[in-house]
């Protein structure tokens, strides 16, 4: 149905349409405890309404969508279609948005940021802080060596190791945070580009 590129990967979009043969509704509730500093323990807990829809589709297939928060009205014996997200050349996907064809209303399933995370592709975690620390100890060593040569070649003099290792921490602390805040911002920005794209799709079916 539609193709969709984020950074370097392909997605493909397709839809899914169906009738709802069965739901069921219960919560969810996520407790955890934390420590203050005062020694005493708090408990927090967050309880999520969840609806489980079980659909047919036209080929008499069943599956079922698990929404989350959802006010989507749906009833029993509603015409829907859903539309699924996945790699190009994968063979499975995700549901990422359902549509009541009755109401015209849609609810999105997964949002960019969620299918981001699943496929890997926003620029955080393990391994990218991994790759930026390496970055900035080679960074690191190519300030020192840029800042002794440089106040050589410009006075004439050498330059103390104390003040060598100042300046070039300091280029290292703010090529850190200038990434962080570049990584933090692309990312927010092509999560948004994708939700952009799924509701423009989700409002022509």
């Amino acid at each position: 149905m539609s193709e969709y590129k984020f950074y370097n990967t392909k997605f493909i979009f397709w839809v899914l349409n169906g009738q709802v043969i069965e739901q069921r509704h219960f919560t969810s509730t996520d407790v955890r405890g934390r420590t203050q500093n005062d020694g005493k323990l708090y408990v927090d807990s967050k309880t999520t309404e969840m609806n489980e829809v079980w659909i047919r589709g036209t080929d008499g297939s069943e599956f079922s969508l698990t929404l989350a928060n959802s006010n989507l009205p749906l009833r029993n014996g509603q015409d829907v279609s859903i539309l699924c997200i996945k790699k190009e050349n994968d063979q499975q996907g995700l549901y990422c948005g359902i549509k009541n064809k009755a109401t015209g209303k849609w609810f999105q399933i997964k949002s960019g940021g969620d299918i981001a995370t699943r496929y890997g592709l926003v620029k955080t975690g393990c391994l990218k802080s991994v790759w930026i620390l390496i970055k900035m100890i080679l960074l690191y060593i190519a300030a020192l060596l840029v800042s002794y040569f440089a106040y050589l070649y410009i006075t004439g003099k050498e330059l103390g190791g104390d003040t060598i290792s100042q300046i070039s921490f300091a280029v290292v602390i703010a090529y850190a945070a200038f990434k962080f805040f570049r990584y933090a911002k692309v990312n927010n920005g092509k999560c948004s580009l994708l939700d952009d794209h799924i509701a423009g799709l989700m409002n022509s079916l």
